[in-house]
């Protein structure tokens, strides 16, 4: 590591130790005391990718891109954002693209993508319906509503509209889309259908 301080002088160090009584439990902790006292004191700290491992997030920044990727941000956005937090952040899109990869390969556990969308219905409460056929483990319908959205149909069961879209999807499936409109004109959905 490099440590540069501009001072009023106009004199600039580049020693290479830092010297501190501080017990750090990993790599990241020390890096980001390091940011930190850099930033509390003027410092400019360069992080070289022989010792930073070029790219690689710190543990707050990997928590802050999982964040915002679940509240559907684009990556190229949260790269910015990164950078923005941080100006000597040196992360790529590709790094991006590879941390949200490895947390959506976590959060699956060795799940399918039907056994976990069928546990996200089961997570969030939602009312499901699925046949599949026996032959094959193969899931042929399914049906899925959320219990707020049927108290509302109950509410306003007068205007309903059924959208049927067909292959628009990844496996080539129809997807019934049934809606409601409140008594103010807002719609809302009540439930889908993969037929």
């Amino acid at each position: 590591m490099e440590c540069s301080n501009v001072g009023s002088s106009g004199l600039v160090d580049y020693t290479s130790q830092f010297i501190t009584n501080e017990v750090f439990k990993s790599k990241e902790e020390l890096l980001s005391w390091v940011r930190d006292v850099g930033r509390k004191n003027g410092f400019v700290i360069v992080i070289k990718t022989s010792d930073y491992g070029g790219g690689r997030l710190y543990e707050e920044e990997t928590s802050l891109l999982v964040d915002m990727s679940k509240s559907m941000v684009r990556p190229k956005e949260i790269l910015v954002t990164l950078k923005q937090n941080d100006a000597l952040n040196v992360t790529t899109m590709k790094t991006i693209y590879n941390a949200h990869h490895r947390n959506n390969v976590i959060e699956k556990a060795g799940r399918s993508q039907m056994q976990q969308l069928l546990g996200e219905l089961e997570k969030h409460n939602y009312i499901k319906r699925h046949r599949c056929d026996n032959n094959t483990i193969t899931v042929t319908d399914l049906f899925w509503a959320h219990p707020v959205s049927l108290d509302l149909f109950c509410s306003f069961p007068k205007v309903l509209v059924m959208d049927y879209t067909y292959k628009t999807n990844r496996y080539r499936l129809p997807l019934l889309e049934i809606v409601g409109v409140t008594s103010t004109d807002m719609s809302f959905s009540i439930a889908f259908a993969y037929l």
